[in-house]
């Protein structure tokens, strides 16, 4: 005999807990996945982006040192702006939001000023009221090199704020 006949209602029963416990499953499995990607930002926001300011804030200070020096120090500033470019691009990818929107328009800034076949970003806001926009000169390129230093000083404190939110919102949870 089998033990079906003599309790009625069991096999309906059985599907009713393979029903549940597949949604208990599903939200474990979505509930994990969204604590891991916390933890990650968690992660990468309390290590390593401490380390990336430190290295924006080396590449901010060699910047204005080589400022003094300026035009004879032009490559050199290019250089600092390439290195500060790998540095954005690698933060950009660990913080998120209205912060990442800052790190996106400085790379955009900064890859424009490298190149100089074409008119930057910045200098086309300088000379907005011109019919027609001329080459650079030596004292507007002297401006946006200034102007990219300020925007990444700015940026530099956001990333500091950002910081030290974390440590707050960590204490509040």
């Amino acid at each position: 005999m089998d033990i079906v006949n003599y309790i009625p209602g069991l096999p309906d029963l059985g599907s009713y807990a393979s029903i549940i416990g597949l949604i208990i499953s599903l939200y474990l499995i979505f509930g994990v996945r969204k604590l891991r990607k916390q933890f990650d930002n968690f992660i990468l926001l309390k290590a390593r982006v401490p380390e990336l300011r430190k290295e924006l804030e080396g590449v901010t200070s060699s910047v204005i040192k080589l400022m003094n020096e300026y035009p004879d120090s032009l490559r050199k500033i290019q250089s600092e702006f390439s290195k500060c470019d790998a540095i954005l691009k690698n933060l950009g990818r660990k913080i998120k939001g209205e912060h990442k929107r800052s790190v996106n328009l400085l790379q955009k800034l900064i890859q424009d000023e490298l190149d100089d076949k074409k008119i930057g970003f910045l200098h086309r806001i300088l000379l907005s009221n011109q019919k027609s926009i001329p080459e650079k000169n030596e004292n507007e390129k002297q401006e946006c090199i200034y102007a990219i230093h300020r925007k990444l000083e700015a940026l530099i404190l956001e990333i500091r704020y950002l910081e030290e939110d974390q440590k707050w919102s960590l204490i509040n949870e």
